[in-house]
């Protein structure tokens, strides 16, 4: 699964900043015949054991993928690749790669690095002096913990932990004064350090699939925070409650938790445009949902005894909702009020017991939304 997992965000995510046409040359020989226009080399998976020296003449290249290549001399490679100064990407990912030599921090203007799917049982100690360095990826490895000075990795934004073995949350990363972006999930996190409040300049936690029961009340201090996901914890009620002090919030994740209600403090989250709390045991949603104008987009799946008729009225005062996902509601026909939700563009109602009558009858009510039934 997480090979799949991994092939799939490969598939569907471009490297960080870069444009959306790329000519990727795929062996030494191509890229030689107009070395100057080389920008992208990848030659991963190729039972290399040295990188072929020729690699020199692409001076123009800014991403080289080596990764799937378990047998290569990582020293000679970086002693080739430190004197391209043009080179900001590098990839080397699934190459059981368990220690990462002390010349990597040569390549001084490297800005992206991906070590995903390797061996590695603690952080790269030569990585933090890559001075550059902006996006991280060490998905699929064996760490369980971290440290940092404050003068490592001063302009790294995004770091990507998931799928390792870590049991509390990495807040050794506040040391890191540029961090923005911290993706962790499928870990095996069940706490989360007081000392999380120290993070200054972080965006966006997400924290799915891992084994949290609680939030430090320091959580709530994390006020530049505008992006978070804890689905698929453990959370209560009373363990979320601090996520509502999180007034920059933007998007907010509580999908596969224990949460029977939402708080009335909810209306505190003056910016929010998406929400999702889709596999709770909700009965209702909060009036004061209403008050949250920004709404674009709400999450309400697999919410089986959720008051529905009053959950539309709530929505209905949303005059921006326009997205709402509904699917296993194990409802035979839509609850009355469906019909006012005419704002809404969209309609996920997917995986859903409905007949193809009720089907024409549910989008007779809203004519102009995209209903997706199947």
């Amino acid at each position: 699964m997480k090979r799949f997992l991994f092939i799939f965000l490969i598939l569907s995510l471009k490297s960080f900043g870069q444009e959306d046409k790329e000519v990727v040359f795929n062996s030494i020989k191509e890229a030689l015949v107009n070395p100057l226009t080389v920008k992208s080399l990848d030659i991963s998976d190729q039972k290399l054991s040295q990188l072929p020296n020729d690699v020199i003449k692409l001076t123009k290249l800014e991403k080289i993928d080596i990764g799937s290549n378990p047998d290569l001399d990582l020293v000679q490679a970086f002693d080739i690749l430190k004197q391209i100064g043009s080179l900001k990407i590098l990839w080397l990912t699934d190459g059981r790669i368990k220690t990462i030599p002390n010349n990597i921090s040569e390549l001084k203007n490297l800005e992206e690095l991906w070590l995903d799917d390797n061996e590695l049982a603690t952080f790269p100690e030569p990585v933090k002096q890559l001075k550059s360095l902006k996006y991280l990826r060490l998905f699929g490895n064996k760490i369980k913990m971290l440290s940092f000075k404050k003068q490592e990795l001063p302009n790294l934004i995004y770091i990507d932990l998931c799928y390792n073995e870590f049991e509390t949350f990495p807040v050794q990363l506040s040391a890191l004064l540029s961090l923005k972006r911290v993706i962790i999930w499928h870990n095996t996190i069940n706490k989360i350090p007081a000392s999380i409040k120290l993070f200054k300049k972080i965006e966006e936690i997400n924290l799915e699939s891992n084994n949290l029961t609680s939030l430090p009340k320091q959580f709530g201090r994390l006020k530049t925070l505008q992006k978070l996901s804890l689905r698929d914890n453990k959370l209560s009620d009373k363990s979320v409650k601090v996520v509502y002090n999180l007034y920059n919030l933007k998007e907010l994740d509580l999908q596969g938790n224990n949460i029977a209600v939402i708080s009335n403090k909810v209306a505190n989250l003056k910016q929010l445009k998406r929400f999702t709390v889709s596999d709770n045991p909700l009965k209702e949603l909060p009036i004061e949902l209403e008050q949250i104008k920004t709404l674009q987009q709400l999450g309400l799946g697999d919410l089986h005894t959720l008051d529905w008729t009053k959950a539309f009225t709530i929505m209905e005062k949303l005059s921006n909702l326009k997205r709402v996902g509904m699917y296993t509601m194990k409802l035979p026909n839509m609850p009355l009020g469906f019909e006012r939700l005419q704002q809404i563009d969209t309609f996920w109602l997917t995986f859903n017991s409905f007949d193809n009558a009720e089907k024409k009858r549910i989008q007779a009510m809203v004519p102009k939304a995209k209903i997706d039934f199947e």
